[in-house]
């Protein structure tokens, strides 16, 4: 993580795809599940929860594509994995935004993922 001048953490990229392109192919499914299911929780601050409105479409239309590529990525893995350019695009997609609070966030799940699945 590098922290930026007002404090808000970012990824760095090429530092992810290395931790992510080591570990063994169940690893990288089991990660992209978990991160997958992180990003669930950070959708869960672009709407009023219990409410019907939604305070940040962009932010949750984006997440929803995340989401997409990352399952993608996953079901690949269970077939015929894809290549490193396919690897390395899903790790961009994760981390490379434009919204500052969403790739903090972002950081945090990819994080909270990769600890869950090298600390066994």
């Amino acid at each position: 993580m590098i922290k930026t001048k007002l404090g808000v953490a970012i990824m760095d990229i090429s530092k992810a795809k290395a931790r992510y392109n080591e570990l063994k192919t169940e690893q990288k499914i089991d990660f992209l599940i978990r991160f997958s299911h992180a990003l669930t929780i950070v959708g869960r601050e672009c709407y009023d929860f219990g409410g019907t409105g939604v305070e940040h479409p962009k932010s949750l239309r984006y997440i929803n594509e995340m989401q997409h590529r990352i399952m993608g990525a996953a079901m690949q893995l269970r077939g015929k994995g894809p290549d490193e350019d396919a690897r390395n695009l899903v790790i961009e997609l994760m981390l490379k935004h434009e919204n500052a609070l969403l790739r903090a966030r972002s950081g945090w799940a990819f994080e909270y993922s990769i600890s869950a699945v090298t600390s066994r």
